[in-house]
This record gives structure tokens, C-alpha cells and sequence, in this order.
């Protein structure tokens, strides 16, 4: 064998051209790119990359995934899943934030770091179905897909990405075909047969992809990104789950509106908006109604349209592979 070699009662080693192996089964080697879903290796074993001269560590299972990331190479400056604001849609090393399904091997140091969760389940049949993942951390719109010891429900197909709707927060909820139905309630999946086994439910909080050899690259097209977890000290403090798709919205609030020209005290009255009862501070005014939006002082005209919203500037949204 080639090589230098050492042997001793306790501890040995074996220096070749392309690795270093211990005698608990460990490696220490090299190659170009990354070796997460390419390298089989036992934990604590480690790879550099001669591409960039990144470090990673063997932190998980017993194949070929499970590389950590430990240390950037000079040559990589930016980690991977790292997304950036650019004037153009393509830069070398980044992929548009889009949606798109992209290949797990092409860009495994990507898949590498993309948050993931699964967990034992069950699936109560009937229509529709509900599942019951404990403690999960899946919104409306987060895709799911289900392996089984045994055999799974009919009219669920094992390692099929199914779109999550009508989420009881860390306990239950309905599947969806597509994320249109999800986000509006439409049409949830029906589930019967006699299963069996162990259920396990899988989710890639920005998309599963095919469910195998794919995954869904975030999409921030017209969208723009917030911060995961609850905000504090304000009035409101909602709590944003990872890869939480949320819809514009109007604070639900009330006015006082006056109808002119109708005898008794002062009639006016309080008119909830985006939630509540029509409450009266005088009496009804029966017949009222607002059909013009006007200016108030230097405001300007009334802007109106199909969503509400800020100022904003248009610009294209990478994410580092």
C-alpha cells in the first residue's frame, strides 16, 4: 500500500495521496466542491474544498449528507443561503429567488442549509383529513410530505409534497393540493383505507420541490422579506413562522361619520372597519353610506388600489449557492 503508515497498539493512521484515515473510521480529505451528497463518511470526519478552501465537519448521519459548514475559505466570502438585493437577475454563484425548483445535487451546499423538519404523525381519516403534527412550526402555505413504516392512508401518496392550510399553531391541520387552495380554504384532501405503520412528516420550509431529488428555492417576487420570530415593546407583536406567506391587510379600526340633515342629536355614529359590529352613539342611520375618498389638508389626492402598502422600488432578490 502506498503511503506512510502508522501502527501501534492504540492508534492508527493511513497518510495516502487524497486522505487521512483513523482507525475509528474517520477521514480527513479533499476535493473540489462541496461534499454534502457526494462524500460517505462516519461523524467527526473532515473535508476541505480546494475550490474555495471552505472546511466542513461530519455532524450528522451516516451517509453521504450531514457536512457542516465550519469555515469559509478566502475564497468564499458569502455563505450559502445568503440572499442579496441586485440590479440584475444573474450573478455567477447565485440562483433568483423565485420559487423555482432546482436540482438537491446540483446545489447541495444550498439544500445543505435549507430549514427542514420531520416528525412522527398522525392522520385522521375522513373528509377532509387532518393531521396532527405536535409542536410544528408550519403556516399556511408551508409544504409536507409523508413516508410510512407501513402503509400510508389512500388518497395520500408517500414522498408527494401536499400544501398546508387551516393550521391550528403546533397541532393540527388540512392538505391542500395546490397553494391556492391552501391560502383560501379551497377544497381540502380527503384520506380512508386501513393504514399502518409509523407516519413521518417531512417539510422544506421553502418547498419540498419533487420530494426527492428537488427543492424550492424561496420566492420574494413581489414580496418583501421580514424577520422570523415575534416582535416586542409595540402595540402589536405578531410572530412571523420561517417561510410564512402572509397577505396584505388593512388594521381593522373604527370612524365616526355624521349624516347631515337628520333631526336628533347630533347624528353621528361609529362604523367598524375590518372586523366588529356597526355601533350606533346616538342613532342608526339608516341610508348612510360613503362612496368618495377625500383629501385631507396637504396629504395630497387619495392613492387607491388592490393592496395596501409603502413605497417601494422594484429590484431582484439571489440567493448564494
Amino acid at each position: 500500500m502506498s503511503g506512510i503508515h502508522w501502527n501501534t497498539a492504540d492508534y492508527l493512521q493511513i497518510l495516502t495521496p487524497n486522505d487521512l484515515r483513523f482507525i475509528d473510521g474517520r477521514i480527513k480529505t479533499h476535493g473540489s466542491g462541496s461534499p454534502e451528497g457526494v462524500l460517505t463518511a462516519v461523524l467527526g470526519s473532515e473535508y476541505t474544498d480546494t475550490a474555495t478552501g471552505s472546511l466542513y465537519l461530519k455532524t450528522s448521519g451516516s451517509g453521504n449528507t450531514g457536512w457542516s459548514l465550519i469555515a469559509v475559505g478566502s475564497s468564499t466570502s458569502v455563505l450559502p443561503g445568503t440572499i442579496i438585493a441586485h440590479v440584475s437577475s444573474s450573478q455567477s454563484g447565485y440562483l433568483l429567488c423565485d420559487g423555482t425548483e432546482v436540482s438537491r445535487s446540483t446545489y447541495s451546499s444550498l439544500f445543505g442549509v435549507m430549514p427542514n423538519a420531520s416528525a412522527t404523525v398522525t392522520i385522521a381519516l375522513g373528509s377532509p383529513c387532518v393531521v396532527t403534527w405536535t409542536s410544528n412550526v408550519l403556516t399556511t402555505g408551508s409544504q409536507v410530505q409523508f413516508s410510512s413504516t407501513g402503509v400510508l392512508p389512500s388518497g395520500i401518496t408517500a414522498d408527494l409534497p401536499y400544501f398546508v392550510g387551516v393550521v391550528t399553531p403546533g397541532s393540527t391541520f388540512r392538505l391542500y393540493g395546490s397553494l391556492a387552495d391552501a391560502m383560501s380554504s379551497n377544497s381540502p384532501l380527503d384520506a380512508s383505507g386501513t393504514p399502518s405503520g409509523t407516519i413521518t412528516a417531512t417539510t422544506y420550509f421553502y418547498g419540498n420541490g419533487d420530494g426527492s431529488t428537488t427543492f424550492n428555492l424561496p420566492n420574494l417576487q413581489g414580496l418583501v422579506p421580514r424577520g422570523i420570530g415575534q416582535t416586542s415593546g409595540f402595540t402589536n407583536n405578531p410572530t412571523i413562522g420561517i417561510g410564512e406567506l402572509t397577505e396584505d391587510q388593512f388594521q381593522a379600526h373604527i370612524f365616526q361619520v355624521s349624516r347631515y340633515g337628520v333631526v336628533g342629536a347630533n347624528s353621528t355614529a361609529s362604523i367598524a372597519l375590518g372586523g366588529g359590529n356597526y355601533q350606533s352613539t346616538t342613532q342608526e342611520l339608516t341610508g348612510f353610506f360613503a362612496d368618495t375618498i377625500l383629501e385631507t389638508g396637504s396629504n395630497g389626492t387619495p392613492r387607491i388600489g388592490p393592496e395596501t402598502r409603502g413605497k417601494s422600488l422594484g429590484v431582484y432578490f439571489l440567493i448564494k449557492t
